[in-house]
């Protein structure tokens, strides 16, 4: 997972690697494909934020630090494709350049309101 901010929005956005076999248990259990397609299922999407939400709050996370946007794939980040250091750490530069389409597309929805 990679949570990415910057000082011209007033919000972050989580970008996250779903688990694989965790994805094709959801997709079976709910009659879908375990498709790149399927990760824009709002059921799906609910769910993750969910988790996401509750796992902010136990760690008191205020409202600037918890995600309002977020992107799931099924790709995993490697050192061979430049993401990850050999030392497995995200190269966030990289990150930013190869997700910048995607960061001004979820900068663009509203963000995700927050259930109390």
């Amino acid at each position: 997972m990679w949570i990415h901010g910057d000082s011209l929005n007033n919000h972050c956005l989580m970008f996250a690697i779903i688990d694989e076999p965790k994805f094709k248990a959801w997709a079976s259990e709910n009659g879908k494909s375990a498709t790149q397609e399927t990760l824009e299922d709002q059921g799906l999407r609910d769910q993750v934020y969910a988790d996401v939400i509750k796992l902010c709050k136990a760690n008191k996370l205020n409202s600037l630090e918890t995600p309002k946007q977020f992107h799931l794939q099924l790709d995993p980040w490697t050192v061979e494709t430049d993401i990850l250091t050999p030392t497995m750490k995200l190269k966030r530069n990289v990150a930013r350049k190869q997700y910048a389409d995607m960061i001004v597309t979820l900068y663009e929805r509203p963000p995700i309101p927050s259930k109390k």
